[in-house]
């Protein structure tokens, strides 16, 4: 019950307010009309009147005074369940920070393997100020032998693409026969202004799912066939890029 007025308070306000009002109103009422059946067999009826009324809306608004005491205690403990759970949530994750650069070969890959049998990931990926045409990516493959180049057969990648000459982001993915499918350059943001997005990988029983968000706002899911590990790269095409890469994780429950 408490729940049901709760969602009703908090979807629609006004029309909330509005048949509060009216159960108070009539609250007030039964209570004078009460009280005057009590009192008119003793006393006069104008004093009835002014008694009853006094105590009808004293205790209407003693009614209306506890009952928004109550909605407001539960929105104050819905926020802070909210923000316990979230940081809970949060302070459940490890994380290791990267700064991603132009090598010699322009790839720079992070070494150390994702791995989405036993971990779930968060990869937050922040372009520098002057960066204005990077890649960032992820390969995927069921082998923890996964060679730094690009692509391989077998080894679906996943990539984050910013053009020099374009101002959104994209997404592309070549599948495991390293061909683009229809899934060349996705617009996941126009207008990109090198704001921090998010891609969260997560494996199931037969699929790695991928989601890809900016602002808690998700851009684009994406569900490919289960892979076990992974490795991150970022790269250039000759072009100078700086990118910040916080890699979150944390155990699966059920594995």
């Amino acid at each position: 019950m408490i729940e049901k007025l709760e969602n009703h308070f908090r979807n629609k306000p006004v029309r909330f307010a509005i048949y509060s009002g009216f159960v108070f109103i009539i609250l007030g009422e039964l209570i004078k009309l009460i009280f005057s059946i009590i009192f008119k067999l003793k006393i006069g009826s104008f004093f009835v009147w002014l008694v009853t009324t006094n105590v009808s809306i004293n205790l209407g608004l003693l009614c209306l005074v506890i009952f928004l005491s109550i909605i407001g205690v539960l929105y104050i403990q819905q926020f802070l369940r909210k923000k316990i759970s979230a940081f809970s949530v949060e302070s459940s994750f490890k994380r290791k920070e990267y700064a991603l650069v132009k090598q010699v070969n322009d790839d720079h890959t992070i070494e150390e393997l994702l791995d989405f049998d036993n971990f779930i990931y968060e990869i937050e990926v922040r372009p520098s100020d002057m960066t204005n045409y990077w890649r960032f990516g992820i390969k995927l493959s069921n082998t923890v032998h996964i060679p730094i180049n690009r692509t391989n057969p077998g080894m679906p990648l996943i990539h984050l693409t910013k053009w020099l000459q374009f101002d959104w982001l994209g997404f592309t993915y070549y599948n495991e026969k390293n061909v683009l499918w229809d899934l060349k350059d996705k617009v996941l943001i126009q207008n990109y202004s090198k704001t921090k997005v998010v891609i969260k990988i997560s494996t199931s029983a037969d699929k790695t799912n991928i989601i890809v968000l900016s602002d808690q706002t998700e851009l684009y899911y994406h569900e490919i066939d289960k892979f076990k590990f992974g490795k991150i790269a970022a790269w250039g095409d000759g072009n100078d890029f700086s990118i910040n890469c916080v890699v979150k994780f944390k155990e699966k429950i059920n594995k």
